[in-house]
């Protein structure tokens, strides 16, 4: 298959209906915050009411108290900006928000529902071997930590400066991991010297998306674990451990997911496997010996490909790193599986009004 017919292939699953019900629950997270509160108490208040991560990540930190009066996670930050100067980046590792020391700084910005898009900047570029001149806007499309994107393509846009329309073609299907946020280069034949503004940017992004998660547990896992075993299903989903096996160096397992009809679409394999990059595994347990808590990652992991959409089938190695070892004999442990339980589509619309050229 060439990476034409994938695109093609991709734009044609992700825009059936049916199971990828357009925006189906992808609503902006709504908040209540009573009277006033210290910052650190505000941000363990959105993590509880909206599952959306914030921590302060700041060389120096206060902690200001505040009475905030607005209602959604994104202008509950903005908020928090726009009274003490404290930026955020949603480019974290952790794929979480983090308040930072960066100033900060309002911006232009098109909000629908839990995603924002941001203007961030025209530059006008001359290629000297045709002469001709581009307009290239940055855009910064940025979404609540909650929500896992997978995939993204600007399905349409158009700059209007006077009388005169020009449109983009619409960009192939490209994936999305690692951060909360993703930069739109957006480029036009540049406007004549003459405008001074674009008056004004319109158009859509198609996102593929995770908008909700559960977390299967395994508790109580021991060298010798009774297998297969089976945990309380969630949300019409069930996960079973298959088999586990366990030596000095290393500790495997092997589980099965089951999605309820419709909730994952037909597709090739290796499709398949891009929509479960986002899922998240871990082993945690208390140190006999410190009581401190321990958390560890998977090395390695992998997907069997089933003929069914429905099932996941995936192997977990988990080895000792650099600052963890795997877990002591005697330890308590719990094996955490953290999945998506359903891929919806969403279509994000910006618009922005007035943006200035170079």
């Amino acid at each position: 298959m060439t990476g034409r017919d994938f695109t093609a292939t991709c734009l044609l699953i992700f825009s059936a209906s049916g199971a990828l019900a357009q925006e189906r629950g992808l609503d902006a997270a709504p908040v209540r915050l009573n009277g006033e509160m210290a910052l650190l108490d505000v941000l363990a208040s959105l993590e509880k009411q909206t599952g959306n991560v914030v921590v302060d990540r700041r060389g120096t930190k206060n902690n200001p108290r505040l009475t905030l009066k607005s209602t959604t996670f994104w202008s509950i930050l903005d908020e928090i900006g726009k009274s003490h100067g404290i930026g955020h980046s949603p480019y974290q590792a952790d794929e979480i928000i983090a308040l930072t020391d960066s100033p900060y700084r309002p911006a232009r910005i098109s909000s629908h529902g839990p995603f924002r898009t941001s203007f961030k900047g025209v530059t006008a570029i001359l290629d000297e071997e045709t002469q001709s001149r581009t307009c290239q806007i940055a855009l910064e499309l940025a979404w609540e930590p909650r929500l896992r994107p997978l995939f993204l393509n600007v399905q349409e846009g158009a700059m209007t400066f006077g009388a005169q329309v020009e449109k983009l073609t619409p960009e192939s299907l490209r994936g999305l991991t690692g951060s909360g946020a993703t930069e739109l280069l957006l480029r036009f034949p540049a406007p004549p010297r003459s405008v001074q503004s674009i008056n004004s940017l319109k158009g859509s992004v198609r996102l593929i998306t995770a908008p909700d998660h559960v977390t299967f547990t395994f508790s109580k896992l021991e060298n010798r674990t009774a297998v297969p075993r089976d945990v309380e299903p969630q949300k019409g989903m069930t996960a079973r451990l298959m088999t586990t096996s366990q030596s000095n160096s290393l500790w495997s397992f092997n589980l099965k997911v089951e999605y309820p009809p419709g909730a994952i679409p037909a597709m090739e394999s290796h499709q398949q496997t891009g929509i479960w990059e986002n899922n998240r595994y871990w082993l945690s347990w208390i140190e006999p010996s410190s009581k401190e808590p321990r958390r560890l990652e998977p090395r390695n992991l992998s997907y069997a490909s089933a003929n069914n959409p429905a099932i996941m089938n995936v192997a977990l190695i988990f080895r000792a790193n650099e600052t963890t070892a795997l877990p002591p004999k005697g330890a308590a442990v719990t094996l955490h599986v953290r999945v998506p339980t359903r891929v919806a589509t969403v279509t994000v619309p910006f618009e922005f009004r007035d943006l200035p050229l170079p």
